[in-house]
């Protein structure tokens, strides 16, 4: 559901797991560094087009060279895009509110159930848009 809500809103979402196999729970020293590597991964500043030929941009000629095809860039790319917003529940909501303090993302929602303080001292000094939404029952 959020998915298909994102991409009708016009926007691309982005999964990334966390490094952690084995609990499954984020931890930003080892993880947003990765999240920075998906974010400025060659494939997704490429612009690339995945749409079939099902009318959608396959076989256009988006950087004029004369190409076209499946795999056809849009414009010139290589750029990350302007606005990224996260999202993320118990670790990942606390990973979320990090990647806002380090204005990796513009905008989080966060569902934690509290935030260490040099994440939330970080959030005051320098707001960005945030919603909030407590778990009270999150460990």
């Amino acid at each position: 559901r959020i998915v298909r809500l994102v991409i009708e809103m016009g926007y691309i979402p982005i999964a990334i797991s966390c490094a952690d196999e084995t609990r499954r729970c984020w931890a930003p020293p080892r993880d947003i560094p990765r999240i920075e590597y998906a974010l400025n991964h060659p494939l997704l500043l490429s612009g690339l087009s995945f749409h079939g030929d099902d009318g959608g941009d396959a076989g256009r000629d988006f950087d004029g060279d004369g190409g076209g095809g499946k795999n056809e860039k849009r414009g010139g790319g290589g750029e990350r895009p302007e606005r990224i917003f996260s999202i993320g529940a118990s670790s990942g909501g606390a990973l979320a509110a990090e990647l806002v303090t380090k204005q990796i993302s513009q905008a989080a929602i966060v569902m934690v159930m509290s935030l260490s303080d040099p994440v939330v001292k970080q959030m005051r000094k320098s707001p960005k848009p945030t919603y909030f939404a407590p778990m009270p029952r999150d460990k």
